[in-house]
């Protein structure tokens, strides 16, 4: 969670609105559960709030995923909440269940866990799994020379994702440099994403990695990402994500 810092909002005010936001302006709500050792996900929407009893509705949004909600909250007395655009987190209280339509009736959190500085989520891929990417690097747009770079993803978020290089690599990954082609595969969907390089830091080795020599971080942006590959993204770095950390 080093990249993804937490800090607590407690003032009921910032939780309310917060709340009705979601449900005003139809967000994506992501409710989750460990189970067996993997973080399980569902997507849910506030379908209604009643403030003056201090409890909001939460439903899915697809009828399919019923079953799955069902299985996630049956057996607990609280569940987890995910506002992904808000970059909010809580476990909530549920005040009780509605079988004929599956609704989830939850209780206000006295406290919510809010993302710092990032305007997404990042995950730090694990040291051992793979997360393979393929760079498609373009050098004259005369002759049309290209070369394919294999390479494993350093790290990754909604608004981009990075790789190491060697210092040989380097030259080929200049700041501002549009790649039209990056492809990925995520939760067994082929992606192939258009990206710009933002910038590249070297990393000397260190006793906190594992690195023998220096290597270089680029870092690129995602350009024109489509909602629907946004929120995949979105769902993938959510579930590699541990958050049973201390919040600040």
């Amino acid at each position: 969670m080093k990249n993804n810092s937490l800090s607590k909002i407690t003032q009921k005010s910032a939780i309310d609105s917060l709340i009705e936001n979601t449900k005003s302006e139809d967000k994506q709500v992501v409710g989750w559960r460990i189970v067996e050792g993997k973080k399980q996900t569902v997507e849910l929407y506030v379908r209604v709030i009643r403030s003056f009893r201090n409890e909001f509705i939460l439903r899915v949004r697809n009828s399919e995923d019923e079953a799955l909600f069902k299985k996630l909250h049956i057996s607990t007395e609280t569940f987890n909440v995910f506002f992904p655009r808000d970059l909010v987190i809580f476990q909530s209280k549920i005040k009780s269940r509605d079988p004929s339509n599956g609704d989830l009736v939850m209780e206000y959190p006295g406290m919510v866990a809010q993302v710092d500085r990032r305007k997404s989520l990042r995950y730090e891929v694990d040291e051992g799994e793979e997360l393979e990417i393929s760079i498609l690097k373009k050098f004259n747009l005369i002759n049309q020379s290209q070369r394919i770079f294999k390479k494993q993803a350093y790290d990754i978020s909604t608004g981009g994702l990075s790789f190491l290089v060697t210092k040989s690599e380097k030259k080929f990954f200049k700041e501002g440099d549009l790649i039209p082609s990056v492809q990925i595969e995520l939760s067994e969907k082929n992606l192939d994403l258009k990206t710009k390089v933002v910038s590249t830091l070297e990393i000397k080795p260190t006793k906190n990695n594992s690195l023998s020599y220096t290597v270089y971080k680029v870092a690129l942006s995602f350009e024109q990402l489509d909602e629907k590959t946004r929120a995949l993204i979105e769902k993938y770095v959510f579930e590699k994500i541990d958050f049973s950390k201390a919040v600040s």
